[in-house]
């Protein structure tokens, strides 16, 4: 079999992928790939083991199939929104993928989703990429160049630390919403205006909550920034860390 270009997505009378289950990682046509949106969406594909050396657009492409895994190269995708959309059985993605830049939804839903090891250096929108991602408990990567991250994490219930540089990201409404384990928050808040819920119903330590005192930007109009933090933690020792976020021109919104 060869896929191309041209190749009718999956839904599609007629299409030669309507009954495949596997793809060979010898097919034709893979190396030449590059628009590859809806292409086995919905489809009966269980695994996939070829790179993708020229693929660009991903867009919906594995979305709703049942795939365990994905460890094959995409040194060129620009595009992924939704590409792995409700793979509720993906468990595994480790892929470097340099050149993405939008990833909104792209894992949206995957509760199987355990590890995710890949490069995100161009990465500028991950809205929603790891939605209710509640098994991910293994995050490998960089955001160097992320700007939209509202509900990136939402409900990411085994993410326990995120010590991962964001110098750029602005907009982070409900990032971490409800990521009940998370404890350690390390990431660069320099450019942020939007934080509307951003870490509600975490369960940060004292020294997560002073380290974004210290590191949030101070936007021009007044801002708001939800806080969950853990249990045992004295607001009394909360103090200085709340002052100063209100200095900065934000409301503090805590939760535990």
């Amino acid at each position: 079999m060869k896929i191309t270009n041209e190749t009718p997505p999956f839904y599609c009378p007629g299409s030669p992928l309507r009954e495949v289950a596997r793809v060979d990682p010898t097919c034709a046509g893979l190396e030449t790939l590059t628009r590859g949106r809806n292409l086995f969406r919905g489809s009966r594909l269980v695994s996939w083991e070829g790179d993708l050396p020229l693929l660009e657009d991903g867009v919906y492409m594995f979305s709703w199939t049942r795939l365990g895994s994905f460890k094959n190269a995409l040194p060129s995708l620009r595009e992924a929104q939704d590409m792995f959309y409700e793979c509720r059985e993906l468990a595994e993605f480790v892929s470097d993928t340099p050149m993405l830049r939008y990833g909104a939804h792209m894992f949206h839903m995957n509760q199987g989703l355990r590890r995710f090891e890949s490069d995100l250096s161009s990465l500028r929108d991950g809205q929603m990429m790891f939605y209710w991602c509640r098994s991910l408990a293994k995050l490998r990567t960089n955001l160097p160049s992320l700007e939209r991250g509202n509900s990136m994490f939402n409900m990411c219930e085994s993410l326990t630390a995120f010590d991962i540089p964001t110098p750029h990201l602005r907009s982070a409404e409900w990032m971490f919403y409800r990521c009940g384990g998370l404890k350690t928050f390390r990431g660069d808040l320099r450019s942020l205006v939007n934080a509307r819920g951003m870490f509600a119903h975490c369960r940060l330590d004292a020294d997560s909550v002073y380290h974004i005192a210290d590191c949030i930007n101070i936007p021009q109009e007044r801002g708001e920034i939800g806080i969950g933090i853990a249990p045992d933690i004295d607001l009394a020792d909360l103090a200085p860390a709340l002052e100063e976020l209100d200095a900065k021109n934000w409301n503090v919104i805590l939760s535990r």
